[in-house]
């Protein structure tokens, strides 16, 4: 099971975090990346088919993928293409912004800090949500709390121009202006 959520989760960080399409790119990168990460935790040797030499050219495909991606968002940015401006990717979060005199990120530290967030997506998010699973899995209680929720926003955004479910749809019971009703839902949740 950790490894389809793992799948999952580098599904959802490449789409959220970069705009990576379901395509052989996201596969390719979700690969590499596995390959990379192994490679975090073996002997430094630098000989051709140990893991650290197969995490160092995969660390290499995925500073390619990710150096297009840049060059990508870069160009649509320049372009004032729709979709670029208005999209909340770290990518071009990270395109933005400047240092303190007003220059921007060099690609290297970009690849960096990319990585940086794809590894900590990947570990921490697959982990949880292998622990919310087993929770609900054994917890009646809180599986049918969960399930209630999930029923009252789906009837909540019924019939409204919604294809998919944000955080301020989930947020709408909480939002609930009669006193207490957090606390019914989840006692000490405030």
């Amino acid at each position: 099971m950790v490894g389809v959520i793992k799948r999952i989760t580098s599904n959802v960080s490449c789409s959220l975090l970069f705009r990576v399409q379901e395509n052989k790119e996201k596969h390719d990168l979700f690969q590499d990346f596995l390959v990379a990460i192994t490679g975090l935790w073996t002997v430094l040797l630098k000989f051709p088919g140990t893991s650290y030499c197969k995490a160092l050219q995969a660390r290499g495909q995925i500073s390619r993928l990710l150096s297009k991606l840049i060059k990508e968002r870069k160009k649509e940015m320049e372009e004032g293409r729709q979709g670029s401006l208005d999209q909340n990717d770290v990518i071009s979060g990270l395109l933005m912004l400047r240092d303190e005199n007003g220059d921007p990120l060099m690609q290297e530290e970009i690849i960096d800090n990319l990585i940086s967030v794809m590894i900590a997506s990947h570990d921490t998010t697959s982990s949880l949500v292998c622990h919310v699973i087993r929770h609900l899995a054994r917890d009646r209680e809180t599986f049918n709390r969960v399930l209630q929720e999930q029923k009252e926003v789906a009837k909540a955004i019924e019939g409204k121009d919604v294809k998919f479910i944000t955080w301020s749809e989930i947020q709408m019971i909480y939002m609930d202006s009669r006193p207490g009703a957090v606390e019914v839902a989840y006692p000490g949740f405030r």
